[in-house]
């Protein structure tokens, strides 16, 4: 759960998220890490930037939670 991409697989370049991202319920394990901008981050993210609150209020819901990204395993460049 992410406030501009659930999943990133591929090249995200100069992109934004202003909201909020607010978990009040359980999530499916592909769902399960939540972040200000991107969920969960397999890939390249670039000159993007995330503003908002990351709030979980779901009881043993999520994996990782993060201001910008739950979970990452590759390249972040602000």
């Amino acid at each position: 759960m992410g406030g501009f991409v659930a999943y990133n697989n591929g090249l995200v370049e100069n992109n934004y998220a202003t909201g909020d991202v607010i978990n009040y319920g359980s999530l499916e394990a592909y769902q399960s890490d939540i972040g200000g901008f991107v969920g969960y981050n397999d890939d390249t993210i670039k000159y993007s930037h995330a503003t908002g609150d990351v709030i979980n209020y779901g009881v043993n819901s999520a994996n990782y939670i993060g201001g910008f990204a739950g979970e990452n395993w590759y390249l972040i460049r602000c």
